[in-house]
């Protein structure tokens, strides 16, 4: 009987303990990091070709955001997804820095940095600098 006693308290402390240690619960929230492109009148700026390079001393790499979101512009015009919980676990605690660029017909109209950083779960990612508005001069040739 005592030895059934210590087996269900050392289960119990391992099944309590798991919890108190447990290595990350990430919330169903979806985050997204976003910018307004205007042009010179302050009208929404659309169909711009956008792209999000990590840049750091050792490479440079670019990825594209899910289609659902690239297509963001459509429904809520002028504005575009720079990165989204979806690469959170490519973006350091520390923070990385982003090239965000928008392209109209194969020309680069913009380009901005960001620096962005993940929480330690890698659940969500987070803007440390960065405009959330970016106004351009001219879109059309």
């Amino acid at each position: 009987m005592f030895h059934k006693i210590k087996l269900i308290v050392f289960f119990t402390i391992l099944l309590i303990s798991s919890f108190l240690i447990a290595d990350c619960l990430c919330t169903k929230t979806f985050m997204n990091i976003g910018v307004r492109v205007l042009d010179a009148y302050d009208n929404p700026v659309n169909d711009l070709h956008v792209e999000t390079r990590f840049i750091n001393e050792v490479e440079t790499s670019s990825f594209e955001v899910e289609s659902l979101l690239r297509d963001y512009h459509k429904y809520f015009p002028g504005q575009y997804i720079i990165i989204g919980d979806e690469s959170s676990q490519k973006v350091s605690v520390e923070g990385d820095t982003l090239l965000f660029t928008g392209k109209k017909d194969d020309k680069i109209v913009f380009q901005q940095q960001y620096i962005v950083k993940s929480d330690s779960c890698h659940c969500h990612v987070y803007k440390v600098t960065g405009p959330e508005i970016i106004s351009i001069e001219n879109t059309a040739e």
